[in-house]
């Protein structure tokens, strides 16, 4: 699945969710920012959305994502949506322990 087929999905499952705030961050004119931001349950996560066969993390896109992460959000990088479900489901039950 091409780079842009996967944000197209991951953006429409993320939107399905309830209560949650979805918004797709990356265009052509700021390189290096994460792909989507998604807020859920208190909590920003940013994911950077990769082709499965050739997609290749950037020097300048790791370096946000550690910014991101040190800052105190949740950082990704999704290479299909199998993937994106399971830190969803990950997230659900931590947050269901804690709560």
């Amino acid at each position: 699945m091409s780079e842009k087929e996967l944000k197209l999905k991951v953006l429409d499952y993320l939107k399905s969710i309830p209560n949650s705030f979805t918004m797709k961050l990356s265009d052509y004119c700021h390189s290096g920012y994460p792909d989507i931001l998604f807020i859920w349950k208190k909590t920003p996560y940013f994911f950077e959305l990769k082709d499965e066969k050739k997609g290749k993390i950037e020097p300048l896109q790791l370096w946000t994502l550690e910014q991101l992460h040190n800052a105190g959000a949740e950082t990704y990088i999704i290479y299909n949506l199998k993937q994106i479900r399971k830190v969803l489901d990950k997230i659900q039950d931590e947050r269901i322990i804690k709560e």
